[in-house]
């Protein structure tokens, strides 16, 4: 487990929450609506829609209990866990990613197979939830979800909060793999986002 805390609990909410807006004000300007919150009891996030229809409206949920959880006072301030906030912005891409699946590559038209092949997947796992339980981990929507947002987040932390050298004062890709094995070694967790 990490335990670095770099920055301030405001600074670090400031950046969870401006990534949120951007993907918002991004996916507005296509005509496409996306309700965004943090959800301060939840550990997971999610990406809600009806996969029967086309994708104009989307409901975006980050889970944060774990970001609060972590949080730790030094010198009277609050700060942010860097871990938790790698992850945290983690799971902002991640759902972003879902969003463009739903709303650009299946509503595609000319989509190659592979994207033909991942639409189909997310509509039988949206019937059978006992399909949606046994190939979660598998499912073409969600490894394209993760990779993308691997390197979404490798990429923001290698050009955001720098040092005066121009170094990351974050190692997101060491923060995430801490995560992973975090997740890996303990039972209650899950990096499907279910605990």
């Amino acid at each position: 487990m990490s335990d670095k805390y770099i920055f301030s609990k405001d600074r670090a909410s400031k950046c969870l929450a401006d990534a949120l807006l951007n993907v918002r004000l991004k996916y507005e300007k296509m005509g496409v609506i996306v309700n965004t919150k943090f959800e301060k009891n939840m550990y997971g996030s999610s990406t809600s829609s009806n996969p029967f229809f086309s994708q104009k409206e989307f409901g975006v949920s980050i889970g944060v209990k774990r970001y609060i959880e972590n949080m730790a006072k030094i010198h009277g301030c609050d700060y942010a866990r860097s871990q938790d906030l790698v992850y945290s912005l983690h799971d902002i891409f991640h759902e972003e990613r879902h969003i463009y699946q739903r709303a650009v590559l299946y509503q595609d038209k000319d989509a190659n197979q592979n994207i033909v092949d991942m639409a189909k997947c997310d509509i039988i796992s949206g019937v059978f939830k006992e399909y949606e339980k046994i190939v979660y981990h598998h499912k073409p929507s969600e490894v394209d979800a993760e990779l993308y947002s691997w390197q979404k987040t490798i990429d923001y932390f290698d050009t955001h909060f720098l040092d005066r050298n121009g170094h990351p004062l974050i190692d997101a890709r060491a923060e995430m793999l801490d995560e992973l094995h975090d997740i890996e070694y303990d039972r209650n967790r899950s990096w499907s986002g279910d605990t």
